[in-house]
């Protein structure tokens, strides 16, 4: 696949890499980007998210290698929403440890953001 849309990166509060966003395990984070299209328009379609995912890793190798990531868990009723731009709140897993999110976009792109969480 190839990547034909532009990823505008993380919107705060999350940043994308290099930064490792430090926080507190078990609690909700909302995950915010943009995408465009080739032409510059905003994409605001669902469907141009294939899946949302995260997995375990050791603190400070950070890969952003998707392989065997799990599926994610979101709060409230909407799980991944448009507005504005796309908004995810992802429930983060209440083990502390180190954890690599991945937005994989329909057309093969695939953005990380690292994430350090505490108890």
């Amino acid at each position: 696949m190839c990547d034909t849309s532009t990823f505008g990166g993380f919107l705060a509060p999350v940043d994308g890499p290099p930064v490792v966003n430090n926080g507190k395990a078990g609690r909700t984070y909302a995950v915010k980007w943009h995408i465009v299209d080739a032409d510059g328009n905003e994409v605001t379609s669902l469907a141009a998210v294939a899946s949302i995912r995260y997995k375990v890793v050791s603190c400070g190798t950070f890969s952003g290698d998707p392989a065997d990531a799990l599926e994610t868990t979101a709060t409230g009723n909407t799980g991944l929403r448009y507005d504005g731009r796309y908004i995810y709140n992802w429930a983060s897993p209440s083990q502390a440890g180190c954890y690599e999110l991945f937005v994989t976009l329909t057309d093969g792109g695939i953005h990380s953001a690292s994430f350090n969480l505490k108890r």
